[in-house]
């Protein structure tokens, strides 16, 4: 892939048009893309938030390509990434930056007031970036301006704060399995909407037939290795390793705990390996409090930053009385399962795991987080008398229950805690995810979908039939 040209800041402060670093190999399909241009045209700062090397600085180069290849001028096109800065002090005035632009464009031969796209890339090394981009925004008003940020707890907020109405987030995450697939994979037969697409069991084998083994290979490896980009494109599986190696140790060891200032650097890397050790479990705090030897407003502050730093997720319980749910506890979850295997220093994949089931079940809520709508939202259910299923998706009044199974369900059958949950809401859809089996049966009102693991790339959304 050729490289494309833009205006970078030279050591001398001055913009110089050249090209970029090389785009990695391969350049993953990101679902963002799409969504971001098609709102070129709004008069909306773009933010970019996410984990650190989930993929930000690539999709800004993407957008940058796709705005050259739609003859953008090149020229009004403006890249900085704010941790290659050598004096942050040439940000310090939102009127003087906006003027280097604006002397830049006339420099090439462009309209002072044209249109210009500016790329603002770790915006959170400013120390005000919602004040900044209130004033470049405010004072450019023809400018289209993108910006990222990694995991920082204020950032969003900080960034709110000045710019109400007048931004829009992306949450980029690392790659999904579909974007995998969609890369990987692309003569495969998305369909339209959701599996029930795929109608009968001659059409379903005749896919499987074609695409099941390449399927299972990128399903077993993302839920072993995550989903980091260049953990997939590294050229072997020790390059891959070592790169989780290094994504842990700088992301989750040395910038959480520079960023925060965090003072007990041992018992915060011991719960994040607890936590690795009890995803899919309830969030039980004075159990970690006493079994780490710390104090529960230290482990429940260390809980919140794992969470706003993208590493772990907390699942809250299905209730229809919001106070009920901020009362009952969680169930935690990792955002990636190769950081997750890592922590626990095991690589190994198959059932001969004695996590493998808690595994598979936190790969595959991290793929439905990943694909949900913005009207969507995700639980569990569970009673007090032990019925449970492991994930409701929620529109409105619409409920997906969605059951995860790391073995074969057996043809007909449901499990225990969805049964009960069919029985009490009477929904039109369910799933259950399992290893291999395929099937579409009536449960009373209710079609119920068994649907191979290695398919999951290709569901959703949840709540569309």
């Amino acid at each position: 892939m050729s490289q494309i040209k833009c205006n970078h800041l030279s050591p001398s402060l001055l913009w110089d048009l050249r090209s970029g670093p090389p785009l990695p190999d391969p350049v993953y399909h990101r679902a963002a893309l799409a969504v971001i241009l098609n709102r070129l045209e709004r008069p909306v700062i773009e933010v970019i938030l996410g984990p650190r090397q989930a993929g930000k600085t690539t999709l800004m180069n993407l957008l940058i390509r796709n705005l050259v290849e739609s003859d953008v001028p090149a020229e009004s096109l403006f890249y900085l990434n704010l941790d290659l800065l050598a004096d942050i002090r040439f940000l310090s005035d939102p009127q003087l930056f906006l003027r280097s632009i604006t002397d830049a464009m006339t420099g090439a031969g462009l309209p002072a007031a044209g249109r210009g796209y500016v790329f603002l890339d770790e915006i959170q090394r400013l120390p005000e970036p919602g004040l900044f981009l209130k004033g470049l925004y405010d004072a450019g008003s023809a400018l289209k301006i993108f910006v990222s940020g990694s995991a920082s707890l204020d950032l969003r907020a900080r960034i709110k704060e000045y710019l109400p109405g007048r931004q829009h987030e992306t949450q980029l995450l690392p790659l999904s399995m579909k974007e995998i697939v969609q890369t990987e994979i692309p003569q495969l037969p998305v369909p339209q909407g959701n599996i029930p697409s795929f109608k009968n069991d001659g059409y379903w084998k005749e896919l499987d037939d074609l695409y099941g083994t390449a399927l299972q290979k990128v399903v077993l490896r993302h839920i072993v290795s995550g989903g980091y980009p260049a953990v997939h494109q590294a050229l072997s599986q020790t390059e891959s390793l070592e790169i989780l190696q290094e994504l842990f140790t700088t992301y989750v060891q040395r910038d959480i705990m520079s960023w925060l200032r965090l003072g007990q650097a041992g018992l915060f890397n011991d719960l994040v390996r607890v936590l690795a050790s009890q995803v899919g479990n309830l969030l039980r705090v004075q159990e970690i409090c006493s079994l780490l030897g710390g104090n529960r407003a230290t482990v429940g502050k260390y809980i919140d930053i794992l969470e706003q730093t993208y590493i772990i997720f907390r699942l809250r319980p299905l209730s229809f009385q919001a106070r009920d749910v901020l009362r009952r506890m969680p169930k935690c979850y990792f955002m990636d399962t190769g950081l997750r295997n890592f922590a626990l220093r095991d690589m190994s994949s198959g059932p001969l795991r004695a996590d493998w089931g808690a595994l598979v079940e936190n790969a595959v809520l991290m793929e439905i987080i990943k694909g949900i709508g913005p009207l969507e939202e995700i639980f569990f259910w569970r009673t007090k008398a032990g019925a449970e299923v492991d994930f409701i998706v929620r529109q409105g009044r619409s409920l997906v229950p969605i059951e995860v199974k790391a073995g074969d369900l057996a043809p007909g059958t449901l499990p225990r805690g969805l049964h009960s949950f069919l029985g009490r809401t009477l929904p039109e859809t369910a799933y259950v995810i399992n290893k291999s089996s395929f099937g579409i049966f009536k449960k009373d009102k209710t079609t119920v979908f068994i649907i191979p693991l290695h398919w999951l790339p290709v569901m959703g959304p949840w709540t569309q039939g």
